[in-house]
């Protein structure tokens, strides 16, 4: 598994960029899902940050999304970017949060407790930072009660149309609220080796 934090702008083409967003954000033939909170939903956890999530995949129910196969495409260049050996799709979502009046980070979190790369694709341009730790849950056990200032931030990662991030799923990560403008991403969970 990898330990650094690859960022790779225009990881994808324009036009393969523009399907992706113009799918996401403009088209009406996808379910999106609310969430009370971005991070952990359903938890009791002491800040909520709503937002709508489109599953995409998940190991134990196969494709769930008639747009899995526009997006996995994504997912093979970046990896094969890195030289990441790709092995299969532990989970792929899509989540949009909507822009608030107060900017903060939203909960840490690691998306699954599995060894795996996170491949986390901006949709579109926003505001709401991606807050990457130096801490893993080799250091510190993943509960939705984690306080954000039980971490340290190793790097941050604006939301810009077309870049795509990846790291080691065992690092904590949070994403941030926008302000301006709807923020759209696309995470898969992958299983691999570097």
């Amino acid at each position: 598994m990898i330990d650094d934090i690859i960022v790779i702008d225009d990881a994808i083409n324009i036009s393969y960029q523009n399907e992706l967003e113009d799918t996401l954000l403009t088209e009406m033939n996808i379910a999106w899902y609310l969430l009370d909170d971005v991070a952990y939903p359903g938890a009791a956890v002491i800040h909520r940050q709503p937002g709508i999530v489109h599953p995409l995949f998940e190991t134990h129910k196969g494709i769930m999304s008639p747009i899995y196969n526009l997006a996995l495409p994504m997912v093979l260049q970046a990896t094969t970017a890195i030289n990441f050996n790709y092995q299969s799709i532990i989970r792929g979502r899509s989540f949009i949060q909507f822009p608030t009046h107060t900017k903060h980070a939203n909960h840490a979190h690691v998306d699954t407790n599995e060894p795996h790369l996170v491949c986390l694709y901006y949709v579109n341009n926003a505001d709401g930072d991606t807050i990457i730790y130096n801490e893993t849950v080799d250091d510190i056990i993943n509960l939705p009660g984690l306080s954000n200032d039980m971490l340290t931030i190793k790097q941050t990662i604006t939301p810009k149309k077309g870049r795509v991030v990846l790291f080691n799923g065992n690092r904590y990560h949070s994403s941030s609220t926008p302000t301006t403008n709807t923020r759209c991403i696309i995470n898969f969970d992958v299983k691999g080796t570097a």
